[in-house]
């Protein structure tokens, strides 16, 4: 039979509720998560007081008005993509998350940004990929960009959301748990 899925996650109610009692706000980036992230926020009661948008990205050239940085700096990201082998991959999508997380603060003022990319599947360029990932960067009121790569083991396209979902939850709300207010986290 069909698994039911909720939107709604533990850890998300967690960051809203760490979130709602210092007053901070977050917005989110995504690519292979599709929206997961930002939707499980928002499935939490008092989400609108932290949450302040979100973009899914999935074609950065066509959609660059939604990466909410400037043309020069797009520029240079699209010309430094190197997806030639799978660890050239991953590291063109930590330069762009690291990217999107900093605009994201940039322009809209947040506390926190959330930046999610990788590959969910089933099929992958380059060839040596053969299973997802998913790079998470979360940029914090300490401006120390933290970083978590997940790799899947499988190539099941929405399984796979899923997890990059999951697993960016529990990230962003370490990091949350970490930066109590006035902490820089260390």
């Amino acid at each position: 039979g069909t698994m039911v899925r909720l939107l709604s996650s533990p850890a998300a109610a967690r960051v809203v509720a760490a979130l709602r009692s210092r007053g901070e706000t977050i917005a989110c980036h995504e690519t292979s998560s599709g929206g997961l992230l930002s939707a499980s926020i928002l499935a939490t009661a008092g989400a609108s007081r932290v949450y302040i948008g979100s973009a899914v990205v999935y074609n950065s050239r066509r959609a660059a008005p939604l990466l909410l940085m400037d043309e020069e700096k797009r520029q240079t990201m699209e010309a430094e993509k190197d997806y030639s082998t799978a660890a050239s991959y991953l590291q063109s999508k930590k330069d762009s998350t690291l990217a999107a997380a900093v605009a994201l603060r940039e322009s809209l003022g947040v506390d926190w940004a959330i930046a999610e990319g990788g590959a969910a599947g089933p099929t992958f360029t380059p060839n040596d990929l053969t299973e997802g990932f998913s790079v998470v960067t979360v940029l914090g009121p300490d401006g120390e960009p933290r970083v978590n790569v997940r790799y899947t083991g499988h190539n099941e396209r929405e399984e796979n959301m899923w997890v990059f979902r999951d697993e960016g939850l529990e990230f962003l709300l370490a990091q949350v748990a970490s930066q109590e207010e006035g902490d820089s986290g260390r």
